[in-house]
């Protein structure tokens, strides 16, 4: 029971390092929040890959803040509700889930992954205890319109396999598949990238071949900094239109200056 009760710890103690400005934003946009037509808004699920807090500064990343000149732009709502939770030191994943940034339809997987248990888990464990971890995400997001998938680094490696300490920084594709349904359910996976055309081309071939719906891939990268993230769109065949023309308005407006959408 004791071992459950850990698998089950939630966002509550787990600070949003991997939230900033830039991965709230365009969700809010894609699913009709803050976009030119809101009156078609799209319920999101998002599946938090949720690891024990660690020692580094991620949390600590919020010089955003300090330019609200160049950020506020793109969403005056949320760059003023993140600049109160910087300032009054309230930074759990909790405080986003509660903070009414999203439609009250949204959904939350934050179960923590079964990594940096103080207990010495062996390999099988490890992978069961993963596998109830995906199983209760794929129940929870199953009836979202959008479904946001947030591994700390993105998909797997070969150098880092599922039951490694590092296995909860990255989506495995054998998971992604089963995480939403490609005629109903728009998937967006985050990744670690380069802002190389080469290296982009590569990742949308290999979600072509692995992930359902992947014959239709939208990369969009943001910002131009030392680690580019790229978000992954596979729109799915009910909402195509709708969520190609809500990205092409992204590269429009306040937005132009802190993105690039790829056509490969």
């Amino acid at each position: 029971m004791r071992g459950k009760a850990k698998e089950r710890k939630n966002a509550k103690s787990i600070r949003w390092r991997y939230w900033r400005l830039r991965k709230i934003r365009p969700l809010r946009w894609i699913c009709g929040i803050t976009s030119k037509d809101r009156k078609r808004k799209l319920s999101l699920g998002i599946v938090w890959y949720l690891m024990p807090d660690e020692d580094n500064n991620d949390g600590k990343k919020t010089s955003y803040l300090k330019n609200p000149e160049k950020y506020r732009p793109c969403d005056h709502e949320l760059f003023k509700h993140l600049k109160k939770l910087v300032d009054s030191e309230q930074r759990s994943v909790s405080e986003i889930q509660d903070s009414k940034l999203f439609s009250p339809q949204t959904v939350y997987h934050d179960c923590v992954l079964p990594y940096g248990d103080p207990v010495k888990l062996t390999k099988d464990e490890r992978l069961a205890r993963r596998k109830r971890w995906l199983d209760r995400a794929i129940q929870k997001v199953r009836k979202s319109d959008v479904v946001f998938c947030d591994p700390d680094t993105g998909f797997e490696i070969k150098s880092v396999e599922k039951h490694y300490n590092k296995g909860g920084k990255y989506v495995f594709w054998d998971e992604a598949k089963h995480l939403y349904d490609s005629e109903k359910q728009t998937a967006i996976f985050y990744q670690h990238s380069r802002r190389e055309k080469n290296h982009i081309k590569d990742m949308v071939s290999e979600i072509g071949n692995k992930l359902p719906g992947g014959s239709h891939v939208i990369p969009i990268t943001f910002e131009k900094a030392r680690k580019d993230r790229t978000f992954f769109v596979i729109p799915s065949q009910k909402h195509d239109e709708l969520i190609t023309a809500r990205i092409r308005e992204m590269e429009k407006g306040p937005w132009a200056d802190h993105i690039q959408v790829w056509r490969i």
